[in-house]
């Protein structure tokens, strides 16, 4: 699993996503939803273990582009 990240257009203060070893955490968010590339739902959890590539993460109706690589 990749450790190196980029979050792109993180606007709203109140929600907070990081990522480290492959693990994306939200939080600030009641509603979270991870897709993957191809528009796929990966997962629905705040805390989620992902192997490298590009995810879409909507937190509260939000996106936010995540890279694990």
């Amino acid at each position: 699993m990749g450790t190196a990240t980029a979050v792109d257009d993180l606007n709203d203060d109140s929600i907070g996503i990081s990522v480290n070893g492959g693990v994306i955490t939200v939080s600030g968010a009641d509603n979270v939803a991870i897709y993957n590339v191809a528009g796929a739902l990966v997962s629905t959890a705040p805390v989620t273990r992902l192997p490298r590539g590009i995810y879409i993460v909507v937190a509260d109706g939000s996106s936010h582009k995540i890279v694990i690589d």
